[in-house]
């Protein structure tokens, strides 16, 4: 019996990135998304983050026009969460950014709307936030640095992970890749324990050397754990 014909790879069609049909899609999602999206609410920072950052990279951020650039970098802003000495809960006295504006609350730098107590920050929204406004150029002169840095102090755990949430939250690699990148682009890495971080890392490293979003599971947080690292300048 004969071996099966090997496939001649030379023939396959190279793979080419459909640069045009990326760029048209991610400036769709700039201003709409389908209704499949819905659940994805409380992640509209993120999802801004990655069309804004998608065009960055294909070379095609100035096919946004200034005025919309400006709209997205006030929509950012309004979604800061700001300290509340009135709240006892997780937003009393730290800051940071929201996914969106979901809740329904007011942006005010002077006062605070009832029920803002379950309105807190969430690292990942902090971090996609001020990445976005870094890449459109803004200065974050209205991001109030203070109270952010401070929300990171409050998120690190006792092993050294960071929760999401200064309300309670699941805790792993994501959230220290967060938690680094934000102190990174506020150039302040006073809030963070670095020695509790590189031993939380060792502590998610598996028997064949891999690194789990936390220990003892599976390895499959080598990118947040190597850019986290990179960051702390601990390798």
């Amino acid at each position: 019996m004969e071996p099966p014909a090997m496939e001649n790879k030379a023939s396959e069609p190279e793979a080419k990135l459909l640069v045009k049909q990326h760029i048209r899609f991610l400036k769709r999602t700039l201003g709409i998304l389908p209704s499949s999206c819905e659940s994805l609410d409380t992640n509209r920072m993120t999802l801004l983050f990655f069309a804004v950052s998608g065009l960055d990279l294909l070379g095609a951020l100035d096919s946004v026009s200034q005025e919309e650039k400006q709209d997205i970098v006030e929509w950012v802003y309004a979604q800061q969460v700001l300290p509340d000495k009135g709240c006892p809960g997780g937003s009393s006295d730290v800051g940071g950014f929201r996914g969106a504006s979901f809740l329904g609350m007011p942006f005010d730098l002077t006062k605070r709307s009832a029920g803002v107590c379950n309105d807190c920050s969430h690292v990942a929204m902090t971090y996609t936030a001020l990445a976005t406004l870094l890449i459109l150029g803004d200065d974050l002169s209205r991001v109030d640095k203070r109270s952010v840095l401070q929300g990171i102090k409050k998120l690190q755990l006792a092993d050294g992970s960071f929760a999401a949430t200064a309300l309670g939250s699941e805790s792993d690699m994501r959230f220290v890749y967060c938690a680094c990148c934000v102190c990174y682009m506020l150039n302040d890495w006073s809030p963070i324990d670095q020695d509790r971080v590189a031993q939380f890392i060792l502590k998610c490293q598996n028997y064949d050397y891999g690194i789990g979003q936390r220990p003892y599971l599976e390895a499959h947080g080598e990118k947040c754990t190597v850019l986290s690292r990179a960051l702390l300048y601990i390798f």
